[in-house]
């Protein structure tokens, strides 16, 4: 068994069909798919549960009503403050997108596009748009080029401490996709790891210890699909509450 044929087979993405259009060659692969499939649920659940809204919570709406809660009363609102509100959407579609991904990645045969780079780091990218754009809306242009350098800095530094600020607002986003990327193909190499012990050792006496483990370790990745989709919410959330409240 080649080893690393299997690992790369299972986490990187790979074309699943391609076709040409107006002189322009297309490739549609596998982590397009699962975005895709992310996102049609979505469209299709939000408006759904919306449409049942009342004044009793029942089935379905239920548990939306309790996402919007919890990611409003413990993430947006104490991070941001009353201006978090005017965000709640952003943030309620960034938590729930990264948390089908992570999950749906799980299931036998499919990918977790979250364990690309490209995505996470257009997730990145996205938060870092939402910082610029709170930043102006609540200071305008000049004040949030300002907030880059905190008050009593002497006037010989202000350029050094301007690239630096600026530069670790750039570092922040991209940690954010890198942490998100690096733990889910973790969680899914070791998975693979101890599944293809059995062939690595050619000894079906290892089996019910190897299936064993990939079974604690599937519920630790459970728990780590749910983790990982708080975190980056809510370090985005952090984020943009410091844009906001730059003083």
């Amino acid at each position: 068994m080649d080893l690393l044929e299997l690992i790369s087979h299972h986490l990187l993405d790979h074309a699943l069909f391609s076709f040409t259009a107006a002189g322009h060659h297309f490739v549609f692969t596998k982590h397009m798919m699962m975005i895709a499939l992310v996102s049609t649920l979505l469209m299709i659940a939000i408006p759904w549960a919306a449409k049942k809204a009342g004044s009793i919570p029942r089935g379905f709406y239920n548990l939306i009503e309790v996402y919007v809660l919890f990611v409003r009363d413990k993430i947006v609102l104490p991070s941001i403050g009353r201006h978090g509100e005017r965000y709640l959407g952003y943030f309620l579609s960034l938590f729930l997108f990264i948390l089908l991904s992570n999950l749906l990645g799980l299931i036998p045969g499919s990918a977790a596009s979250t364990g690309n780079i490209l995505v996470t780091g257009s997730l990145a990218m996205g938060t870092l748009g939402l910082i610029s754009f709170a930043g102006i809306k609540e200071h305008g242009i000049w004040g949030f080029i300002k907030s880059f350098v905190p008050a009593g800095v002497p006037a010989a530094l202000v350029p050094l401490v301007f690239v630096l600020e600026v530069f670790g607002l750039f570092i922040r986003c991209s940690v954010l996709a890198v942490r998100l990327f690096a733990n889910m193909v973790a969680g899914h190499a070791v998975m693979l790891l101890f599944f293809a012990l059995v062939f690595l050792i050619g000894s079906m006496a290892i089996a019910p210890v190897s299936i064993g483990i990939v079974i604690f370790v599937l519920f630790i990745e459970l728990l780590v699909a749910f983790l990982q989709a708080y975190i980056f919410t809510m370090l985005s959330a952090i984020f943009v509450g410091l844009a906001v409240h730059s003083h």
